[in-house]
């Protein structure tokens, strides 16, 4: 895992970006039939250009992961 982000104010929304898509796909695998505090955890994809731009500082680590696409 590359970046983490915990939105303390959202209802739970946490952000990932990982070095590779088979990681990031098993992490999602992983978790999507999870449940935490009593809801099911659910699983969305965010485009890079829109993580980076979420997250600025996440830049290096984006090129590190767009290399081994």
């Amino acid at each position: 895992m590359l970046h983490c982000f915990v939105d303390k104010n959202s209802s739970g929304d946490v952000y990932l970006m990982f070095e590779d898509v088979n990681s990031c796909q098993k992490a999602a695998n992983d978790m999507k039939s999870r449940w935490y505090a009593g809801r099911q955890v659910q699983v969305s994809y965010v485009p890079l250009g829109e993580y980076v731009n979420r997250f600025p500082d996440t830049r290096r680590a984006a090129s590190m992961a767009y290399e081994k696409m």
